[in-house]
């Protein structure tokens, strides 16, 4: 894709099915050609709406890429949002798909919302932005997205870099018996979950480098969303290896990467070269696990990282919300 695409709303849990909904986001081009419009049922916005938080960019029009566009959503098929090119190109940015709203419970919307969020700070610490409404609803449509990707039953699941627990919250809220434990090596977003949500799972400071202590074969799935983004190569196979040893045979691991949209956006010069040369970069600029510590795979390069690992595949979030932004997002067995 060479679109920026961020969906802002509706979520698909505040979606008014058969109803006039205000449909908002981004859309930014990758490349010297601006997005001009957006079309959602055949209704045409232009994409000018003011987005500072972008402006830093390297691509026309950053400072101002946001669209807003009322339509009428349809229960009864998806529809798709299409992105015009200044140039005439039209990509395909995402295919809004009502229908998964069915997905979701109200006793699980509920759950998720009953339950205490961080403060602003808190959240800017994981999550870049300190808002408290796009973090609750991202804990929902994020176990949506989950669960489309793993696409199986799980009874445990440990979330590696697991900051105050947004993506553990939907799998506690989806079946509250299910076995939750999350580490991460920020003490102090360890210490707000065992005050506020101790009653749903495990909460345990790490480091940056395995092992955890957790018996063999204890889990299900294992996710670790935007940590490998921030690991050298060395300690991305150390924790490999000790991944293959807690989850259960024929267990699952989620793992999301700075891939080729981060890599155009963000590398240049003998950091871009090196990453076009061989699949892969590091920008060192903080120590590892920090976030101005980042890393950069092609799907070619990943593919290789996680030849340990069974049927491993980029999966595409075409119709869902992302759970880490961009990011790629692979799946795979051990």
């Amino acid at each position: 894709m060479n679109v920026i695409f961020a969906l802002d709303a509706p979520h698909y849990h505040h979606v008014r099915i058969g109803e006039r909904n205000v449909v908002r986001g981004v859309a930014l081009a990758v490349g010297d050609s601006p997005v001009a419009s957006v079309t959602i049922r055949g209704v045409k916005t232009r994409v000018d709406g003011a987005s500072p938080e972008l402006a830093f960019l390297p691509y026309p029009h950053s400072d101002a890429c946001r669209f807003s566009i009322e339509i009428d959503v349809p229960d009864d098929m998806p529809f798709e949002i299409r992105a015009q090119l200044e140039s005439g190109e039209e990509v395909l940015v995402f295919l809004y798909d009502a229908s998964l709203a069915r997905a979701l419970s109200m006793n699980f919307v509920n759950c998720v919302e009953s339950l205490p969020a961080p403060t602003p700070e808190l959240i800017a610490a994981t999550q870049g932005l300190g808002n408290v409404e796009s973090y609750r609803d991202s804990s929902v449509s994020g176990l949506l997205t989950l669960k489309t990707l793993i696409a199986r039953d799980v009874d445990s699941v440990l979330d590696i870099g697991c900051g105050t627990g947004r993506l553990l919250i939907g799998w506690h809220c989806d079946d509250p018996k299910r076995r939750i434990a999350g580490v991460d090596i920020n003490a102090e977003l360890i210490a707000w979950n065992n005050e506020h949500l101790a009653h749903i799972g495990e909460w345990r400071v790490g480091t940056v480098a395995p092992p955890l202590d957790f018996e063999d074969a204890s889990f299900d799935l294992i996710q670790l969303i935007s940590v490998f983004t921030h690991l050298p190569l060395e300690l991305q196979r150390a924790w490999l290896a000790e991944i293959r040893r807690l989850l259960k045979p024929d267990g699952n691991l989620l793992i999301t990467l700075h891939g080729d949209i981060y890599a155009r956006t963000l590398l240049t010069g003998a950091d871009r070269m090196r990453y076009d040369a061989t699949g892969y970069a590091e920008m060192a600029g903080a120590s590892p696990g920090e976030n101005a510590y980042s890393t950069f795979h092609a799907p070619a390069y990943a593919k290789e990282l996680f030849r340990d690992f069974r049927n491993a595949t980029l999966r595409p979030l075409t119709a869902l919300f992302p759970i880490a932004s961009m990011q790629d997002a692979w799946v795979m067995r051990r």
